[in-house]
């Protein structure tokens, strides 16, 4: 787990600035929503299309501190990006709904866009992060790092270090 320069009380007001910057936010007839703690998730957090409605969950009982909670925001608000943007396929989202574990995926175009859109997500939650004054690079990219490392285990593929 990184360590992060910044105090509890920081990180707290940095995650509560983006989650209030990106509320109701809405783009192209898209809108995005947050839900809170799903009650059958495992996960850290989550990004799910439901119509017109991108939902943004972090799953708080499972993140261990406030970077991490801020980390995780950002992150599934990146996943949002490519979505506004246009950039998740019809099948990306098939396999979202249908919650295929990724270690049963065979299609090495989809673990390869699986991949790309997990980096692309923690890119630009990189950018998100910075917006709200988090500035501790080493941190976010171990944080991202670790996060890349189990996809890329999962899915039997080889991982690449993520830098920003």
């Amino acid at each position: 787990m990184p360590t992060s320069m910044y105090t509890e009380a920081e990180l707290k007001a940095m995650y509560h600035c983006l989650r209030r910057a990106m509320q109701d936010y809405e783009e192209n007839a898209r809108r995005l929503r947050f839900k809170r703690d799903p009650q059958t998730s495992n996960v850290l957090g989550e990004f799910a299309v439901k119509g017109n409605y991108g939902i943004v969950r972090v799953c708080y009982k499972h993140v261990a501190d406030c970077f991490q909670e801020l980390c995780t925001l950002s992150h599934e608000l990146g996943h949002a990006r490519s979505w506004l943007d246009g950039l998740h396929t019809t099948a990306y989202h098939q396999m979202l709904d249908a919650k295929t574990p990724l270690n049963t995926l065979t299609d090495p175009a989809m673990k390869q866009f699986v991949m790309e859109e997990e980096t692309r997500a923690w890119r630009t939650g990189w950018k998100l992060v910075q917006f709200v004054g988090m500035g501790d690079k080493t941190a976010y990219e171990t944080e991202a790092d670790q996060a890349l490392s189990i996809y890329a285990d999962e899915m039997s593929l080889q991982h690449v270090p993520f830098v920003i």
